[in-house]
C-alpha cells in the first residue's frame, strides 16, 4: 500500500497519483499521510502528491 511506502521515508514528497479522484488525497490524509495536489479540473487532480509527516505516528 502506498503509506507503508511513504513510511519508509518520512518528510520526502512522492508522487503517488496521476488523473485521480480528489477524494484520493482524502483518504490518504484520513490514514496520517500529508497531501497535496497539483492542476485539479472538473473534480480531478493531475498530480498527486503525499508524505509522511517526520517523527508521525507508526
Amino acid at each position: 500500500m502506498v503509506i507503508e511506502e511513504l513510511k519508509t521515508r518520512p518528510g520526502q514528497w512522492a508522487l503517488v497519483g496521476e488523473d485521480v479522484t480528489t477524494s484520493t488525497a482524502t483518504l490518504l490524509k484520513k490514514y496520517g499521510a500529508e497531501a497535496t495536489a497539483r492542476g485539479s479540473k472538473s473534480g480531478r487532480v493531475a498530480r498527486l502528491y503525499a508524505r509522511w509527516p517526520e517523527g508521525g505516528a507508526e
